[in-house]
């Protein structure tokens, strides 16, 4: 049995970098997965190419109601939500003034 079997995982920052590598093994592992990010077109190209236990949704990490939202979809689509991923960052550059 495949470590994912019968779990779904909400995966922000899902629409690349390690939250798309953490989705696709979460698929690879036999679950399913929402990956919500605020690059909805991204997410949901990838959902697309990880096949039908893949989904996207819209979602702000900076935002209650579309974590509401993302949660909802997930267990709409899925029936359930049994692991949260939260890898979404923000980043804002910057220096450390000397002094």
């Amino acid at each position: 049995m495949s470590r994912m079997q019968g779990k779904v995982a909400l995966v922000s920052g899902g629409a690349e970098g390690i939250g798309a590598a953490v989705a696709r093994l979460i698929v690879a592992e036999g679950g399913s997965v929402m990956l919500g990010d605020v690059q909805l077109e991204k997410a949901q190209a990838l959902a697309a190419e990880l096949g039908e236990r893949a989904a996207a949704c819209q979602l702000d990490v900076c935002d209650l109601h579309q974590w509401e939202a993302a949660v909802s979809a997930t267990r709409g689509k899925f029936g359930k939500l049994t692991v949260l991923c939260n890898i979404a960052g923000i980043s804002e550059p910057g220096n450390v003034p000397d002094g």
